[in-house]
């Protein structure tokens, strides 16, 4: 997928009211003002001014906005309601810990948007959900947004740079402009939209990013699917119980099973046949994956276990969820190499395509009173 110019003064504008909104609202809750006790209220300001600004900020084009304007209108009425119900669980403010349900929040709102961005860009392209367009937008929400935050943070190191070598001859004006939340804001949220504008016109260089880390996923993938083959051959030899023993088993097993998918997914990239492995290796990778499922009774199992011991907890209902997230897309994976062979890559497009709403609609209602775990 070609990214089309983007427009500069829409991305900048909502860059500077989202600099704006961020202010007036961290503003509030330093003074303890009135807005301060209604989290219903600015929570749901907090999501459109970061995860919907960002979204339109990554997707607006130069013309034929329409569709897009729609669609996140409707993202927004959503994050809205999400929000004043996160906000509503943390009143009264003084009895109630904000800060684990807001990171939670942040979490799947943010990871949410990461995967509805890719959707919404193949509407605007009038695409059915076409593969080769969601992925690459998946990494364009991702590597943009990355390479700006890291345009801000050099600006960051630039600007305590010049405080120090100021603060040396007695002059004080950097540190007293770095402690100033009315300069911090603006100067570095316009950064990030400046940001965001010049790597989206970098087509090239995102490309070119794109291809290294793929070149360094194909290194690194039949390493890690040698890997789980091996520990899976070693456990009926060493059992369960050494694992169980270390306390974080389960979480260790779920890490490994993220690694293989997340590494499958950056070297497979297109529907058709596009394997960067000689033929002898692609068939060990594709046995490897096949049993690469093994992986999910063994987390489920280990899950299980601590819930029979110390009983169900919502950090346990998040673990169960991922579980099956992971497990989903394994065994998709794994059915999709049984049924089509070396042509699995287009199978591999199916379950990505099918998961990563799957994947928008459990983060949604997991954020909703529908399936509400605390």
């Amino acid at each position: 997928m070609t990214e089309r110019q983007p427009p500069a003064a829409p991305i900048l504008v909502t860059a500077a009211l989202q600099s704006a909104c961020l202010y007036v609202i961290y503003r509030a809750l330093e003074d303890e003002t009135t807005l301060a006790t209604l989290p219903a209220l600015y929570f749901p300001l907090f999501a459109l001014a970061t995860a919907v600004a960002l979204a339109f900020m990554l997707l607006v084009q130069r013309a034929d906005n329409g569709r897009l304007l729609r669609d996140l209108a409707v993202v927004a009425l959503l994050v809205c309601g999400l929000g004043a119900y996160l906000g509503y669980q943390l009143q009264p403010v003084e009895e109630i810990e904000a800060m684990p349900l807001t990171w939670v929040a942040v979490c799947c709102l943010f990871l949410a948007l990461f995967k509805t961005s890719a959707y919404l860009r193949a509407r605007m392209d009038g695409e059915r959900f076409d593969y080769p367009t969601l992925f690459a937008q998946s990494w364009r929400s991702f590597l943009v947004p990355a390479l700006a935050a890291g345009m801000s943070l050099l600006l960051l190191a630039t600007l305590l740079l010049a405080a120090a070598l100021f603060d040396t001859i007695g002059i004080g004006l950097f540190d007293w402009l770095l402690e100033r939340a009315w300069f911090n804001f603006p100067v570095f949220g316009i950064t990030f939209g400046v940001g965001v504008l010049t790597f989206r016109r970098l087509d090239s260089v995102l490309a070119g990013i794109t291809q290294l880390l793929r070149g360094l996923m194909t290194l690194l993938l039949p390493i890690v699917v040698l890997l789980t083959v091996g520990f899976l051959a070693s456990l009926p030899f060493t059992g369960l119980a050494p694992l169980w023993g270390t306390g974080n088993g389960t979480a260790l097993v779920l890490w490994l099973l993220a690694f293989v998918l997340f590494f499958v997914n950056a070297v497979y990239q297109h529907e058709v046949e596009d394997t960067p492995y000689p033929a002898f290796a692609e068939r060990a990778l594709r046995f490897g994956l096949v049993v690469v499922p093994l992986l999910s009774p063994i987390a489920l199992w280990g899950l299980w276990l601590r819930i029979d011991q110390y009983g169900i907890s919502v950090s346990r209902c998040w673990a169960l969820v991922t579980a099956l997230v992971l497990s989903a897309f394994a065994f998709g994976y794994a059915v999709q190499i049984l049924r089509l062979g070396a042509r699995w890559g287009a199978g591999l497009a199916d379950v990505n395509r099918f998961m990563g709403l799957a994947m928008i609609a459990v983060l949604v209602l997991a954020s909703s009173p529908i399936l509400d775990f605390r």
